[in-house]
């Protein structure tokens, strides 16, 4: 059974800066170079009611500006996490990739300022993956799977904006689509056990700890987070790269998010005490999910009075060197915190 995949393409932070978009880049276009791992890739650029064909197993996947590196001419990064996490999927089963309009993701920050376009929006990318016939739609970034879920709560516990927004979109939701993380969509059609078995370079003798930020578990009656307090999917899911996975007590802890902009003083105090905590905790390098969280950990560390660098990396970027796939898919190189000594000083990488 192959796995469809819809690529909404919208930017989710475009109104949270430049940083903010090229990491979300990085974060999303990884997860196509990992699927390619596990079949074959086909791509349509438009999206048609019904793409989600019968008898096929379909999840549309809705990561910030995705195959497209609209940032490489102006040196913005390459999109790691989406593109690593496609290549992986696509190894492990025949994959189809339908790429398709969405809405730029103004309602990422809008919520505050426009709480009815912050509904409308995301809804409209709802309602074109329900009509293109996907049952679940899963999301590299964390801002993106955050907002989707509110609007998905908002017009479940709201039957007045629920009416709003059908007249508004022009189309009365079914409310049949399930949003996921990467990491949850990863387990859940793949497997700890397949991920296992596609590992080349175990990552032994690698300490880490996972961190899961505020975004993606909180609130846990948006999120639906089976453990909001202490998640784990993340920890098993590079458990089975053969990382060690190291307990701490900040896995869930914000890393001040946005306030990147407006308060980077609030931002560094708490990605400070992140990196010292996971330190006392064991780890060598941190492991995220969150191009946010990413931004606010690895390139703030500069201004940080950290006693060393500690390197930042998408949990797709271990996917990508404990698969032995290419320097380019990995992108170790865009790390503002070079991971590469430590990664050479445990013999994963040339």
């Amino acid at each position: 059974a192959a796995l469809q995949i819809l690529d909404c393409q919208h930017t989710c932070g475009s109104l949270i800066g430049t940083d903010y978009l090229r990491q979300s880049h990085a974060h999303a276009v990884g997860v196509f170079e990992l699927l390619a791992q596990f079949g074959r890739l086909r791509v349509h650029r438009h999206v048609q009611p019904a793409l989600a064909q019968p008898g096929r197993r379909a999840v549309g996947i809705s990561p910030p500006v995705l195959v497209e590196d609209r940032h490489q001419q102006r040196g913005g990064r390459r999109g790691q996490l989406g593109r690593q996490a496609l290549e992986f999927l696509q190894h492990q089963a025949h994959h189809h990739v339908a790429h398709g309009e969405a809405h730029p993701g103004q309602w990422v920050a809008a919520h505050r300022a426009d709480p009815e376009a912050a509904l409308r929006l995301p809804m409209e990318n709802l309602a074109l993956i329900e009509q293109s016939g996907f049952k679940e739609v899963t999301m590299p970034c964390a801002a993106c799977f955050n907002r989707h879920k509110a609007a998905q709560h908002e017009i479940r516990h709201s039957p007045q904006h629920k009416a709003a927004i059908d007249e508004q979109i022009g189309y009365v939701y079914q409310d049949q689509v399930e949003v996921t993380t990467m990491v949850q969509s990863l387990l859940k059609h793949i497997g700890t056990d397949k991920i296992n078995r596609a590992v080349k370079k175990p990552l032994k003798d690698l300490n880490v700890v996972c961190y899961y930020g505020c975004l993606i578990t909180r609130p846990p009656q948006i999120t639906q987070y089976e453990h909001p307090e202490n998640p784990t999917d993340m920890d098993e899911l590079v458990k089975a790269l053969g990382a060690q996975v190291h307990d701490w007590s900040y896995k869930t802890c914000c890393c001040g998010a946005a306030h990147s902009l407006t308060r980077p003083d609030i931002v560094v105090k708490l990605s400070t005490s992140l990196i010292a905590n996971a330190r006392a905790a064991g780890a060598e390098a941190i492991v995220v999910s969150c191009p946010l969280c990413h931004m606010n950990l690895d390139a703030r560390q500069m201004q940080m009075e950290v006693s060393e660098p500690m390197p930042i990396l998408y949990f797709s970027q271990l996917m990508a060197v404990a698969f032995g796939l290419p320097p380019k898919v990995a992108a170790l190189k865009k790390n503002l915190v070079d991971p590469m000594p430590l990664l050479r000083q445990k013999g994963l990488i040339g």
